[in-house]
């Protein structure tokens, strides 16, 4: 397989998956049956006109005060229940005025007062939608991109925008996502993001930063044909700017069938918590996006919405930040299912492993082409096929994984005994969980650890060094690393990581990254001592290797038997 078809797979991947960026609260329970028409146009004005109305000032003042939500409910139809916006230890949340016990609605906006991404009339305002709608629609613009260009545009228009109260309470810069480190569209993004240490990670950014960049230039000559050249009042890196600052503060909902991104005023101000049991939906009666929080807060707590149980990768990608005790969500992606040099760390033998048998090749090369859907290249070694991407993360390995390596990894013997490759495929494809044998598991959990300890010791840097890095970061010593060098060398991209948020941010990301790769070695390496000395007891059926780590992540006895027995 060429590398020209793996970055085509790739782009294919990050066009249908990751540019259609996550929402904010796409896991939350929305309800589908969105009623009202998108043509109340002139409605939606008249109600943010008078929204306007109350905020006429705040442009003229040199330190604007948070709106109120007070001010939006004495509109009528804006509601909340003793919350209020204001500044939490430097940023911006929502907070509980007042005790608020579990199942209370604490906040209603009508979707009148949401910009939203297939909202025409709004686009049809801007420098772009000026060019025949015909055209415009040809480009087939990213839902991002052309709610992107119509934030901007009512930006531009200060107080005198129909949503200026909400527009006034924005911070001035989003979140830091590394399509946007070292310049989003200049030179020392490559750099910055390297400081990652995900190879994977940093060819997602860049395929989407591309795939944005290339769009704004379809935009922009479109523009120009018909002389309104929006490269006049929005440049590249403004543009993909905004888009990753729309993308941190978008919901995903649900409008007549359709799945339709919105921009909700001051809902979009809770921070996130993976704890946080509260429930977004649309109230069909009211017409309006409505929170209920699931669980108790006393005065002066802050509220807090779960974004969904997202990695690590997606959290910095979509949001900007990088959750702490997020290893139950988080997992390591490999290409392909194993490695040769794995397979040598543990003396195994590739013909004792029956890898020159055609009727295994056939079988594992079957597998792959129905769970990846496309087509493996013949002569492929189980070792060398990448054709496939699977996850593991400390809650287990992916089911598909796990079973392609039992495939990879079996015996002539335990193939014999189970029926042949044929025999073993139909028991996979009837149960991903199906066992070949004691020995093969192990082989599983062993082979499956020395690829995480081999990507571990692939990082520039340990994860004490880290947490050295991380120290001296909080301790503003982080200025002082890499600017030499990109003086030097003319580059701003090393002293752009060097400093600031991103720094810190791709010091968070890698080291968590580390450390779930160092806790998945330890659990893969007590299972395969557990299973070599029959820990599960005389009598007892051995538990799959996903079974033990699940029993291994929930339960607290379960791991203090096992870590005793295998030490």
């Amino acid at each position: 397989m060429t590398n020209v078809d793996r970055s085509a797979r790739l782009r294919n991947l990050i066009s249908l998956y990751s540019l259609f960026f996550l929402a904010r609260v796409a896991s939350q329970q929305l309800s589908s049956a969105f009623v009202h028409p998108p043509s109340d146009f002139v409605r939606k004005k008249n109600r943010c006109s008078a929204l306007t109305t109350l905020w006429r000032n705040a442009e003229d003042q040199s330190s604007p005060p948070i709106p109120s939500f007070d001010d939006w409910t004495s509109l009528g139809d804006i509601s909340t229940e003793n919350i209020a916006v204001t500044m939490i230890e430097g940023m911006r949340g929502v907070q509980a005025k007042a005790e608020i016990t579990s199942g209370t609605l604490i906040m209603s906006v009508p979707t009148e007062l949401c910009l939203e991404d297939l909202d025409d009339n709004l686009f049809q305002e801007t420098s772009l939608g000026k060019v025949p709608k015909a055209e415009w629609q040809a480009l087939d613009l990213f839902w991002i991109s052309k709610l992107a260009i119509v934030f901007i545009n009512e930006k531009s228009k200060g107080k005198d925008s129909n949503w200026a109260a909400w527009l006034k309470s924005l911070p001035a810069s989003g979140p830091s996502m590394p399509g946007a480190w070292g310049g989003s569209v200049g030179v020392g993004g490559a750099a910055a993001r390297a400081e990652l240490q995900d190879p994977l990670l940093q060819a997602e950014v860049h395929v989407i930063t591309d795939l944005l960049s290339s769009q704004y230039d379809q935009m922009r000559q479109l523009s120009k044909e018909h002389s309104v050249d929006i490269g006049q009042t929005i440049s590249k890196k403004h543009f993909i700017d905004t888009v990753h600052f729309i993308q941190s503060r978008a919901f995903l909902v649900n409008i007549q069938g359709k799945k339709r991104h919105l921009l909700i005023p001051f809902m979009d101000m809770f921070n996130h918590k993976p704890e946080a049991d509260s429930i977004i939906f649309y109230n069909e009666e009211t017409q309006s996006v409505q929170l209920r929080v699931g669980y108790s807060l006393s005065a002066g707590e802050q509220v807090f919405i779960n974004y969904g149980d997202f990695t690590n990768s997606e959290m910095l990608k979509y949001y900007g930040f990088v959750p702490e005790n997020n290893q139950k969500h988080d997992n390591i992606v490999f290409q392909g299912v194993c490695k040769e040099e794995d397979l040598e760390d543990l003396g195994l033998n590739s013909a004792d492993l029956g890898e020159t048998d055609i009727g295994k090749e056939t079988a594992l090369r079957t597998f792959l082409q129905e769970l990846c859907k496309e087509s493996i290249e013949e002569g492929s070694s189980f070792t060398s096929i990448e054709g496939c991407s699977f996850t593991i993360g400390l809650p287990g390995l992916q089911r598909e994984y796990v079973a392609a390596l039992r495939l990879s990894v079996a015996t002539g013997q335990e193939l014999a005994e189970a029926g042949g490759p044929e025999g073993v495929l139909g028991s996979v494809r009837a149960d991903p969980a199906f066992v070949l044998s004691r020995a093969n598991e192990v082989r599983v959990a062993r082979v499956a650890a020395r690829r995480c300890a081999r990507a571990l010791a692939a990082h520039p840097t340990s994860a004490a060094e880290d947490r050295r890095a991380l120290r001296a970061a909080a301790a503003g010593e982080e200025k002082r690393r890499g600017r030499a060098a990109a003086e030097e060398e003319g580059e701003a991209g090393p002293a752009a990581a060097a400093e600031g948020e991103a720094w810190v941010l791709a010091l968070r990301y890698r080291l968590a990254r580390k450390e779930l790769l160092a806790g998945l070695v330890g659990r893969l390496d007590a299972y395969a001592a557990y299973a070599e000395a029959g820990g599960e007891g005389e009598g007892e059926k051995l538990p799959s290797l996903n079974a033990f780590l699940y029993w291994y992540k929930s339960s607290p006895t379960f791991r203090t038997s096992v870590q005793q027995y295998c030490t």
